[in-house]
Formats: C-alpha cells, sequence, structure tokens
C-alpha cells in the first residue's frame, strides 16, 4: 500500500468498527479518498469495498485499554487460532507476539507495517514455523489496524492466506504527550509499569515526529495462581522424574530416594512419593510471564520538496527477558545425538545399556548388597544444578525512505525499505556425557546430593545469536484511465513491482551444536531473493455497480522447488438499493516456504506419544490396556528442514451482505471459504506413528532402541522415553486444509439528548466445518468437535458498548471463546466431557478529561475474574499417567490469559 495513502487523517466516525465491517454515514462526493488494505487503488474511506475490511482505531485502541498490538488483535471474533504471547512462556520463540487468523498459522496471516512487509523473528513457532512478531510495534505507534478477512496474494503476494494485518502509524501528532500507566493483578504477580513519549514538531514544509515506549513486566509465576500452585492439583501427578531407580531390563521401580519428600534430601523437599515412584511438583520453578523490560523509540520525517513528498521512518525495539522453567531430568542422558562429537564418546558406556547406566554391584547401586542385584537407570530432576532459564535479549531495526508524488490524475510513489530483528540468548545447561560418566563410571550416588564440584564440572552456559533481515524496494503507480469510461465512470488501476532480499541465520555455541548438552540447539541460516509484480484494475459498470481484477506474478530465488507462482483475483460489489451492498471475491493465494523449514538445521525435542503400531499389533485400544498402549512420556523427536519443499497454494471465496436499515445503525454478515493445498507440515510424533499403523507410510521414521530394557520400543509408559529411541518428522508438503464459516457484526450509535452519545458494536463468527486431510489420499477429516489435529473454537463473540458525555466515557466489553475440544480427546467426536469450558471475560474503563490538566483512564480487565480454563484431557484421568503440564493444554492458553482479574490507571498529558 503506498506510503503516501494513510498519510490523511480520517474524519470521525468514518472508520469501519472492529466488530462491524460498514461504512458510517456520509456525503459520498465530500469524502476523502485513501487506499485501504486489500487493494493499491485508491477510494472513497466512508464507502464499504467489495472485500471485508475491518478497521481498529487508536481512539477505539485507547478506550479498550489494550497496550499491544497483540491484544487488539488477539480479542477480535475471527481470529479463530487465537494469539500467541501471554501465557506461552514453553515455545521455542520466548516473549514474542502473533495471531493467527481463521487457524490456519501465523505464518499463513500476513503482517504488514504502513503496507509494506516486516522481518520474520529469526526463531520459528515450535521451532520451525516463521512468524512476525508483533511486540515489536508499540501500540503507541498505531494509528490503526486493517484487518484484511480474505486472501490477498494477488496484491501482496506470499503469505496472504488466510488474512492481512495492515498497522498504520500515526502521523498526526502533535506537540508534546506523556502517557504513564501502572497495572496490576487482584491476585498478585503480572504487574506493569509503561511510559510514552511523543513528540510532534512541524517547521515549514519539513515535520518531525517521535514516539517512544518503555515497558516493565514483572514476572508471573505458576504458584501465583490457585489453579497452577501444584502439579498435583485438578487431576494432575506431577512429574515422574523425581527420584526413582527403575530397572534397565523391564523398566519396574527398583528403589525410591528415602529421603523423596524431605528437605535435606537430595531433591530439597520437592518429591512426592506416589506408590513405587518418586516424583517431582515443577510449579514453583514455572512461569506465565517471564520477567521483561523492553523500550522502543520510532521517528519519522515528512518534508515535501515542491511537487515531490519524501517520507522516512526509522525504529529501533529492544526487549530483555529473563525466563525460567524447572531443572532438567536426568533418564540415563540425554542422548538424542549420543553418536554426535562428544567429551566421553560411546566407548566409556555400557554397549547394551548405553550411556547413564548403573550395573549390578556398583557403588551407587541401590540394589548392590540386597541379595537382588540389578542394573539399572535412575530418573531424577537435577535440583542441584538449578532452573532451567534463558536470559534473552531482542533487538528490532527498521528503516524507510519514499517519495511519493503525482504525474497529472497519476500517482506515484517508490520505496526503500530495510528491517532486521536479532536475538541473543545465554541458558545454563548440562555435559550430557561429563554426567553420564560420573553415574555409570565414577559411582556418582543420585540418591544423594550432587557434590558442588560435579555440579560445576557438568555445568556449561549455551549460547545462542540468531538475526533475520530483510531489505527491498518497491514502487507503485496508479490512476485513471479515461480512455476507457464506463457508466460507472472511469477505469481505475494500479502497477505494482518489488523487489526483496532475505536472510536469517541462527547459531549456537560449539558445544551446543554437537549435541552435548541437556538442551540442544543446531540453529540455520538460509537466504532468497524474489521479485513480485502486480496489476489491478477497478471497474465501475454502472453507478453502483464495480467489478475488480487483480493478478500478481512472484518469482523466487532460492534452493526451493517454488520458482514462480501466479496468483489472480477477482472482486464485485453491487448496491442494488443505496442502503444495502451485496459483495463477492475470490482468489487463490500462495505461501513460499519459509527459510527455516528450507535452511534450518534439526530441532531436538520431546513429545508424548502412544505407539499406536505396536499396541494394535497387540490387539490393544490406543491410551488404555495394556502397557504397550498407554502414553510414553518424552520421547526423543527430531524436526528436521527439506531444501525440496515447494510453494502451498490456496484458493478463497467471500460473499457477503451490509445493510443499513436505519441511519446510523450498520448490519454485515459475510460467509467464507479458505482452501489451502501442499501444506508445509512436520506431522506430529502421533501422526507419524497413527500412519505408519494404518498405512505403512512414514514408519521409516520411527527408531526404536536397539538395546536395553526398551529394546524393540520407544520406551515405556513407565520410565518415559528411551534415549535410543527417535521419531524424525522433516518438513514435507503433505497436508490440506480447509475451512468455512460466518462472520455477523453489527453497529448501532445513538445520539440522547443530554446523556451523550452510545455506540454498540457486536460480533459473532462461526465455524462451520474446519477439516484436514494429513496427507495426499487421506480422507478430510472434521475438527470441529473432535480432538483432532487443529483445535478452534466453533464460536466466538463480541459485544462492546461505549458511552460519551461532555468530559466523561465509559467503555464496556464482553468477550466469549465458545468451547472446544481438550488437546488429548481420545473420541470421536469428543465427548461432553472432553471439552475445554467457555471462556467469558468483561473489561470496564472510565475517563475523565481535565482539558489542560490531563486525562486519566482507569479499569478492570476480566472483571468478574473467570477461571482460567483447563483442559480436561491433560489429566491422569485420561489415561496418561505423566503429562508435561496439566495448566497449560495446547490450545488453551491461546484464547486464555493466566492474569486473571487486574486492573490500571493511565494519566496522560499534553503541552
Amino acid at each position: 500500500m503506498p506510503e503516501a495513502s494513510v498519510a490523511q487523517d480520517e474524519a470521525p466516525g468514518t472508520s469501519a468498527p472492529p466488530t462491524a465491517r460498514s461504512p458510517a454515514p456520509a456525503a459520498e462526493a465530500d469524502a476523502e479518498t485513501i487506499v485501504v488494505t486489500g487493494s493499491r487503488i485508491r477510494r472513497k474511506i466512508n464507502k464499504e469495498g467489495p472485500t471485508p475490511v475491518a478497521t481498529i482505531t487508536h481512539e477505539e485502541i485507547d478506550k479498550l485499554g489494550y497496550t499491544t498490538v497483540e491484544e487488539v488483535l488477539g480479542n477480535l471474533t475471527y481470529n479463530a487460532g487465537g494469539s500467541f504471547g501471554t501465557g506461552q512462556s514453553f515455545s521455542f520463540a520466548k516473549g514474542t507476539q502473533s495471531v493467527d487468523l481463521r487457524g490456519f498459522g501465523a505464518g499463513r496471516t500476513l503482517i504488514l507495517l504502513d503496507g509494506r512487509r516486516l522481518p520474520v523473528f529469526p526463531q520459528g513457532l515450535g521451532g520451525t514455523d516463521a512468524f512476525v512478531d508483533l511486540s515489536i510495534i508499540p501500540a503507541s505507534l498505531v494509528e490503526r489496524v486493517e484487518v484484511l478477512l480474505d486472501g490477498a496474494s494477488a496484491i501482496y503476494g506470499s503469505d496472504a492466506i488466510s488474512g492481512v494485518v495492515n498497522i498504520i502509524t500515526r502521523k498526526d501528532i502533535e506537540g508534546s504527550q506523556i502517557i504513564a500507566r501502572y497495572s496490576d493483578s487482584d491476585d498478585g504477580g503480572g504487574a506493569s509499569r509503561r511510559i510514552q513519549f511523543l513528540q510532534g514538531l512541524t517547521s515549514g514544509e519539513t515535520r518531525i515526529q517521535i514516539v517512544g515506549d518503555y515497558t516493565k513486566q514483572d514476572v508471573l509465576k505458576f504458584t501465583d495462581r490457585s489453579f497452577s500452585k501444584s502439579d498435583f492439583d485438578n487431576g494432575g501427578v506431577g512429574s515422574g522424574f523425581g527420584n526413582t531407580f527403575v530397572d534397565a531390563e523391564t523398566g519396574d521401580s527398583l528403589a525410591i530416594d528415602p529421603n523423596c519428600g524431605l528437605p535435606g534430601g537430595a531433591l530439597g523437599g520437592r518429591g512426592v512419593i506416589d506408590g513405587d515412584l518418586c516424583r517431582f511438583d515443577r510449579s514453583e520453578y514455572r512461569q506465565f510471564i517471564p520477567d521483561s523490560e523492553k523500550g522502543s523509540i520510532f521517528l519519522r520525517l515528512d518534508r515535501k520538496f515542491g511537487e515531490i513528498n519524501s517520507f522516512a521512518r526509522f525504529g529501533a525495539y529492544r526487549n530483555k527477558l529473563v525466563f525460567q522453567q524447572e531443572p532438567n531430568a536426568f533418564q540415563g542422558g540425554d542422548s538424542l545425538a549420543f553418536t554426535q562429537n562428544r567429551i566421553y564418546g560411546p566407548e566409556y558406556f555400557d554397549p547394551d545399556f548405553g550411556p547413564g547406566y548403573v550395573a549390578p554391584g556398583a557403588v551407587n547401586n541401590p540394589t548392590t548388597g540386597t541379595g537382588d542385584e540389578r542394573g539399572g537407570f535412575f530418573l531424577r530432576r537435577l535440583v542441584e544444578f538449578g532452573p532451567r532459564g534463558t536470559d534473552q535479549t531482542t533487538q528490532a531495526y527498521q528503516g524507510l525512505f519514499g517519495l511519493q508524488g503525482e504525474i497529472g490524475a497519476f500517482s506515484w510513489e517508490a520505496g526503500v525499505t530495510h528491517n532486521e530483528v536479532r536475538l541473543e540468548s545465554t541458558s545454563p545447561t548440562i555435559l550430557s556425557s561429563v554426567l553420564d560418566n560420573e553415574v555409570s563410571n565414577n559411582g556418582l550416588d543420585l540418591f544423594q546430593r550432587i557434590p558442588d564440584a560435579i555440579v560445576a564440572k557438568a555445568s556449561h552456559t549455551q549460547s545462542e545469536k540468531a538475526v533475520s533481515r530483510t531489505s527491498g524496494v518497491d514502487a507503485t503507480f496508479s490512476g485513471p484511465l479515461s480512455f476507457l469510461p464506463l457508466p460507472g465512470g472511469d477505469v481505475e488501476f494500479a502497477l505494482h513491482g518489488d523487489f526483496e532480499k532475505q536472510r536469517y541465520k541462527d547459531e549456537f555455541d560449539a558445544i551446543s551444536t554437537a549435541g552435548d548438552v541437556f538442551d540442544g540447539g543446531n540453529g540455520g541460516g538460509g537466504d532468497r531473493k524474489y521479485t513480485g509484480v502486480g496489476l489491478e484494475f477497478r471497474m465501475p459498470l454502472l453507478q453502483n455497480l464495480e467489478f475488480g481484477v487483480a493478478g500478481r506474478v512472484d518469482s523466487y530465488a532460492d534452493d526451493s522447488d517454488t520458482g514462480k507462482a501466479f496468483s489472480p483475483s477477482v472482486r464485485t460489489a453491487y448496491r442494488p438499493v443505496e442502503i444495502v451492498l451485496l459483495r463477492a471475491s475470490w482468489g487463490k493465494s500462495f505461501r513460499a516456504p519459509d527459510l527455516q523449514r528450507l535452511f534450518g538445521a534439526n530441532t531436538n525435542a520431546f513429545d508424548d506419544v502412544v505407539d499406536t503400531p505396536l499396541c494394535l499389533a497387540a490387539g490393544g485400544t490406543p491410551g488404555s490396556g495394556a502397557d504397550v498402549c498407554l502414553p510414553i512420556q518424552s520421547v526423543p523427536l527430531v524436526i528436521g528442514s527439506n531444501q525440496n519443499l515447494k510453494e502451498e497454494t490456496g484458493e478463497n471465496f467471500n460473499i457477503g451482505v451490509v445493510v443499513e436499515p436505519v441511519r446510523n445503525l450498520t448490519l454485515n454478515v459475510d460467509y467464507y471459504e479458505i482452501k489451502v493445498d501442499d501444506l508445509v507440515a512436520d506431522l506430529t510424533a502421533q501422526q507419524l506413528l497413527d500412519v505408519c499403523a494404518s498405512s505403512g507410510a512414514f514408519c521409516d521414521q520411527i527408531q526404536r532402541a536397539a538395546s536395553g530394557p526398551n529394546a524393540g520400543f520407544l520406551g515405556s509408559p513407565q520410565t518415559g522415553g528411551d534415549p535410543g529411541a527417535v521419531i524424525r518428522a522433516n518438513a514435507l508438503n503433505l497436508s490440506s486444509q480447509e475451512i468455512e464459516g460466518v462472520d455477523v457484526g453489527a453497529t448501532y450509535v445513538m445520539h440522547v439528548d443530554h446523556y451523550g452519545t452510545f455506540t454498540h458494536q457486536f460480533s459473532w463468527s462461526h465455524v462451520r466445518s474446519l477439516k484436514v486431510q494429513s496427507q495426499p489420499g487421506d480422507d478430510y477429516v472434521e475438527q470441529i468437535g473432535f480432538g483432532q489435529t487443529v483445535l478452534l473454537p466453533e464460536d466466538r463473540y463480541s459485544f462492546s458498548t461505549d458511552w460519551n458525555i461532555l468530559n466523561y466515557g465509559v467503555t464496556v466489553r464482553i468477550d466469549r471463546v465458545g468451547k472446544y475440544p481438550g488437546s488429548n480427546s481420545l473420541t470421536e467426536p469428543a465427548r461432553s466431557d472432553e471439552f475445554v469450558d467457555p471462556y467469558t471475560t468483561v473489561d470496564v474503563q472510565g475517563r475523565v478529561d481535565f482539558g489542560t490538566y490531563g486525562l486519566l483512564r482507569v479499569g478492570l480487565d476480566n472483571l468478574f475474574d473467570e477461571d482460567f480454563p483447563l483442559d480436561p484431557t491433560f489429566t491422569a484421568d485420561a489415561g496418561t499417567p505423566n503429562v508435561q503440564n496439566q495448566f497449560l493444554g495446547e490450545a488453551t492458553s491461546y484464547f486464555a490469559n493466566p492474569l486473571g482479574r487486574s486492573g490500571y490507571v493511565q494519566y496522560e498529558i499534553k503541552f
């Protein structure tokens, strides 16, 4: 979108509200024209177009008390996949924020800043999925957010599959303004302090605007909330990795730490004896929100040289966070990469049982001298090494310079951009082979506290440096074609071209890369160039009927199989009468493979699985019955890249109606369908096992233990995944996904004499169907109401009302996320007791404008302290003997906030 096209201020009351995409009444002949997201052709700002676009203004953001772009987008009802941000402390991309329109993944929602692309974060969600970190853009910089609820690759190219978010920066700052805010939660924890500075200066043809933003966020711990104070609450059984010695042949418990729960014991009093296991409570170490400190400064410069307007924007952002979670678990060594370069190689360990094995009769074997001596392994939480954690600093830099002008009736614009995101982090970890050697060969007894000298010897600080950058040029030429008149006016066109270079690199220290640490890191790196050219026409066939067509060709130069992609679209808008708008659009979209998916090194992880092939071969039922059918915790998983990937291809269809039956009342209904083929994905570990069992495919990616107690198995339900086993999930173009649903919205503005103005907004998004095909040839599997691959609520609702009179105002907003199946649902469809409960919050803000003495805002979020919805399938009752965490299901934290009721006070003054 041309930079200058969004420079004009909108007239009050003309922006579409976030819950209804509809025009406010105004005289069209006098309406200002701008470029609206989804097109590069200027149109009247009060006239609804052929595609649904939601607009959330700076004023609305302030009234709702939002401080981040993620909060703005996260509460939109069509954000079907939820938001990544608060509460996702256990991801690969800590401290970041993203949004997932329509549930196709964060990377399939295109994020723009003033119509131009931003670099992806150098780490992917889940280790590999590329996305744009919204936290690098402070809400104080935002003039409005436009959300296109349609595919738009014909206009913007790659990634615009499930929608486009265009963040328009402020250009209206005059004088000086300071905004200070303090917020805290009712139950304690998660407090924050924020201060913003805005400055606008004008001198002749030159205008300078500065926006500074600083936020200090306090930690929110698991122990700060009643529902997460202990791993053993709400049906949980805690971690099996407390301190138990198990048989190397059978996996049965042979001995437990006699001081398991005592303060003077090896676990420092954090163990709990449960039958023949010593379990561990991890809650004390875990955090919902890490402690962080972030700041940003943005400078915008506009200057006119004759008939040419120049503009420049520069920005810098820094976020430093400190995150921690429970100490590492010892299970015979973290041996995902045992064959790689290690301080102590395979020759130091038992050839049958591998690292960490304690032979019969050894001095540190609890069975020695009992008359029934057996070899085995310790399952032990390594509390002496302290919590795992990350000290991370993220820095982002943005630069834009452009020129804009007119040639007769035509407009032109050209720009140059450079953006980059840098990440540096350090994390304490443990040298695997060093600790294994102490246990296997030097007699280290893990029923006793580990001596400080061994802790120092086996400790290692892992370091990571990553960068993602983009540089590009773009140009747009648009205007009317007066030689092609139509009954409704001249044909209008826009020609756009852009060229961009993308690069990312992720590096770990040498020891971590070699794999001799508990938390491995492998990094990766790659680059690409692409060129895109698009052409768009708007044809007013009649005064009340317009037709549009657009097409874009993108050419990629990298090692993938993408090459070239062509994306067409058509759209139409028809007003049979002035108060009714009928609209429809169709288009094709695409997404080039992420650089992480193409060039990333292996990502090591763990997953909880049921060994479906062995279970079915034994005549059992996955998830219940014999041990071979029960879930196995922490099975080693290696997620790999693939340079032979091709582009994903999609198709979008939308049809809707907007009605204004009376003045100031607008209603809209839009039906949409989106389908994407050749989705790049790595099947989950469980999907690989299930497909192997059903069709024999992917069985070669499942490696079971070759020797030891779990030979021929992935591990056991009692002792977890075996270090000699591994499941490999490489990125592939293999799945398809399609969704259809309805968005309904309403806006009503009431002017009541002597009582002020009331603005009511309502939005409802209903997902009628979401189907996934795991691999070509498979049947499509319905996800709505089924606990399968993608977990989305069937319905989301919101209602807000704003009352404004004189210098006073109150805003109330109600948001509701409907129920959805739990992450571990084992039935089809899910049983009623396997659904996550609906989640409803009420936010209230009151404000008083004291004129020259400033503006005061006081707000309460989650007024009635709605409980955080627990996933009922993330408990031992669902057949899982030891889940990773029963409080945070796979999807729960994308739709709910663990903060609970919280309040804030904000003071703003201009001078």
